[in-house]
């Protein structure tokens, strides 16, 4: 008797295919180069608005593509991508641990002359502008939602239970790669880890809020622990 054959479920399918084809359609199209290449003028890498034309099209292409395929499509509720705190009880080591680890990081970051090329990424706007700095975290913000609404909300959440939270947490962090490894090289290696520890506590939550506040906090200390020279 022949083994049963097994198949992913169909409804998997839809989180696997853009978790794969939009970070790279991000990669080649959306990121800070693009618009050097395809708008820029002389002297337009020295300015905000190719950091904010990445950001920009971040947010439409991993807000809009998500909600529209996990609400219009599967038919879930908007509220179970992970729009939500979930269970705190079962991060209550793990986020702490994460915390502590995400602290160091930016702390070593810090102390490193790559890092220092790419951050703060508002180093052109001159420091003494405090609205257009308050400006660039609000828009960062929106950024760092959508992309992990998108990596620990949409896929994580569309797989889990189709996949397993093992495939689910591996396929979330391997289609995250090529963001990270667009920055640096230390960046690239270490975003790995962090990719997993993101994800691990999607799983665990059932929220992507965690890690987007976790990767804004880490934007934030690396940036004034560089300006302040920690």
């Amino acid at each position: 008797m022949a083994g049963k054959e097994i198949r992913t479920p169909s409804e998997a399918w839809l989180p696997l295919i853009p978790a794969f084809l939009l970070p790279i359609f991000f990669f080649y199209f959306g990121r800070a180069e693009s618009f050097e290449i395809f708008f820029g003028a002389p002297g337009a890498e020295l300015s905000t608005s190719p950091i904010y034309y990445e950001w920009g099209f971040g947010i439409l292409l991993f807000t809009i593509i998500p909600i529209l395929i996990w609400t219009g499509v599967l038919g879930y509720s908007i509220k179970d991508i992970g729009i939500h705190f979930g269970s705190v009880k079962k991060i209550l080591l793990l986020f702490p641990a994460v915390f502590i680890f995400i602290l160091i990081y930016a702390y070593i970051a810090a102390n490193f002359q790559e890092f220092h090329l790419l951050y703060p990424r508002f180093k052109y706007i001159g420091m003494s502008d405090s609205n257009e700095i308050i400006k660039y975290y609000f828009i960062a913000s929106l950024f760092i939602f959508s992309h992990e609404l998108f990596f620990r909300g949409f896929i994580i959440q569309g797989l889990k239970n189709n996949l397993g939270p093992a495939a689910a947490i591996l396929i979330s962090s391997m289609a995250a790669a090529p963001i990270f490894a667009a920055s640096s090289i230390m960046e690239g290696t270490i975003g790995i880890i962090v990719n997993l520890l993101y994800a691990t506590l999607a799983v665990r939550s059932g929220s992507f809020l965690y890690s987007a506040l976790l990767a804004w906090i880490w934007m934030f200390t690396l940036d004034w622990m560089i300006i302040y020279g920690i």
